[in-house]
């Protein structure tokens, strides 16, 4: 039975250095054996996992644990050549034993060691108990294992330290089927760790009663699965919705009372004046009549325009609350292919590097088809996109590409982040005009606000819509799209929004992908399975 672990948040709030204020007055309590983080990218829900675990100070509030809490990165922090021995937090008892060994100790090697003789054990334990099947050594480097071993590894790094409180973040990522099922049955194991995964992987999700969503308006608890949980969501996105169209109709309203009011106003003015100068008044009279009848009609159009006013600000405040986006709608014709039209010919194509090679390869795409590539993380998918793409040279063998091709992986690399949207477009694409840059950008929902803006400063889906249009929306529209792992690191919405941006391409695709729920929505034609 999983210990009564519990972490609890009281008022929170969080500012960065800039001055940027995530959210305001948190109050929550993590009480379960095992929860669900969700919310749209960029809400920061990893900012709030490292708040819990205590790795960040908030601006106000307070966080009480009361346990030892342990927060699980997306990525290793450190550098790709590091050794394994130091990723896993073990270069102290792996420093101190080696010198013991080698009759080198040095003074405090004994006082590191001391109740800790068994680590290497320990590790190997843990790891076992993780179902982490390939072959690793303390002496490896970082950058020798895959995507999924790394998240494997993270995982083993994290429980090591023997945490009763496990917050981890996206540790689905980059890993095959067999991966995330043994994933799952950990999470769902009663194994003395409570856990808090901050996720949008469906796969995970669908497993998962409590959840609690993180967004601008703040922290909403759900219970019930995920259905309920959207369901729920649906309900209060709509109602802000509904909220918006009435204020909407409200402002009409108000502003043909204004305008009404102006109109009457004017035409009891003259109307006012021709009867005094009819009714031969003195100048004096006239003059008084006038000024009396306008501060009364003056007094009233004030109240129509001060009412007008407020509900403007209310309906701005409003919107600036909403927690939907805007759908992407992009046509593509010029993707098109005809059935029998050539795309990509592989005649024995050998990958890889130095190391590693791919088994030969043969395959031939014609029309517009859509190939999912399977295989175990290892077997060089990966490698394989990157060698049809030209940044790998193949070993042997050849490719013929008869079509314009594009390429999207799950790290946007197409973009640069120090860049705006704008002028990422303009790099990649240098003859397009600024008409043509302006409709890109536009056609996949980024706001021109947000044209100018360092694509690091967007929110995860701003930057996907960039990356959209830099790879879609071009003078040159491709034929062919390679996508790699795409929907990695998505929230659910911006998953949904690459769903409707590659069912809008009438070209030919080749992906990897081990989300279902994505593989579910689109065209999936052939499938080739890679092994080792």
């Amino acid at each position: 039975m999983v210990a009564p672990v519990y972490i609890s948040l009281s008022h929170l709030s969080y500012q960065f250095a800039s001055g940027l204020t995530l959210w305001n007055n948190l109050n929550a309590s993590f009480s379960e054996p095992l929860q669900a983080l969700v919310g749209i990218n960029g809400i920061g829900k990893s900012t709030l996992g490292r708040l819990l675990a205590g790795e960040l100070t908030p601006s106000s509030g307070q966080v009480f644990a009361s346990g030892r809490v342990y927060y699980l990165p997306q990525r290793y922090p450190g550098h790709d050549d590091d050794p394994l021995f130091k990723v896993l937090g073990t270069e102290h008892f792996y420093r101190a034993q080696t010198r013991i060994e080698n009759g080198l100790m040095q003074e405090p090697d004994y006082d590191v060691l001391e109740h800790h003789w068994d680590w290497f054990t320990r590790l190997k334990q843990t790891s076992d108990s993780l179902n982490i099947t390939f072959q690793w050594d303390l002496n490896d480097t970082w950058q020798q294992f895959s995507g999924g071993q790394q998240s494997q590894l993270l995982r083993l790094a994290a429980l090591f330290q023997q945490p009763d409180f496990l917050i981890l973040d996206e540790p689905s990522n980059h890993l095959d089927r067999q991966q995330k099922q043994n994933l799952l049955e950990w999470l769902l194991a009663d194994n003395g760790v409570a856990k808090l995964v901050i996720t949008h992987d469906r796969f995970l999700l669908t497993h998962i009663d409590v959840f609690y969503e993180l967004s601008g308006n703040g922290l909403f608890r759900h219970t019930g699965g995920l259905e309920h949980y959207l369901d729920g969501r649906a309900r209060r996105l709509q109602n802000q919705q509904l909220r918006l169209e009435q204020m909407d109709r409200q402002l009409k309203k108000q502003q043909r009372a204004l305008q009404s009011a102006v109109e009457k106003n004017q035409r009891r003015a003259a109307s006012g004046k021709h009867r005094a100068e009819r009714q031969d008044a003195s100048k004096l009279e006239v003059d008084f009549n006038i000024e009396s009848g306008t501060k009364g009609r003056s007094s009233q159009l004030h109240r129509h325009q001060q009412a007008l006013a407020d509900t403007q600000v209310q309906r701005q405040q409003r919107y600036s609350e909403r927690e939907w986006r805007d759908d992407i709608r992009i046509e593509l014709p010029d993707s098109h292919l005809p059935p029998g039209k050539k795309v990509i010919e592989l005649n024995n194509l050998v990958c890889g590097y130095a190391g590693f090679q791919t088994r030969p390869i043969t395959l031939e795409l014609a029309g517009p088809v859509h190939l999912q590539i399977q295989g175990d993380n290892g077997c060089g998918k990966s490698t394989l996109l990157h060698t049809l793409r030209g940044h790998l040279t193949a070993l042997s063998g050849s490719i013929t590409c008869h079509v314009q091709m594009a390429y999207l992986d799950q790290q946007l690399s197409v973009l640069q982040p120090e860049q705006s949207s704008w002028d990422n477009f303009m790099r990649i694409h240098p003859r397009a005009s600024p008409e043509t840059t302006g409709a890109a950008l536009a056609a996949v929902g980024l706001k021109a606000a947000k044209h100018d803006v360092e694509v690091n400063l967007l929110s995860g889906s701003e930057q996907l819509r960039a990356a959209i249009a830099a790879v879609l929306m071009g003078p040159e529209t491709p034929q062919l799209l390679l996508l790699d792992e795409p929907s990695n690191h998505l929230d659910l919405e911006t998953a949904e929004t690459l769903i409707s941006a590659i069912n809008a391409f009438a070209g030919a695709l080749i992906i990897i992908s081990h989300d279902d729920h994505l593989l579910a929505n689109i065209r999936v034609d052939q499938v080739v399975h890679m092994s080792l």
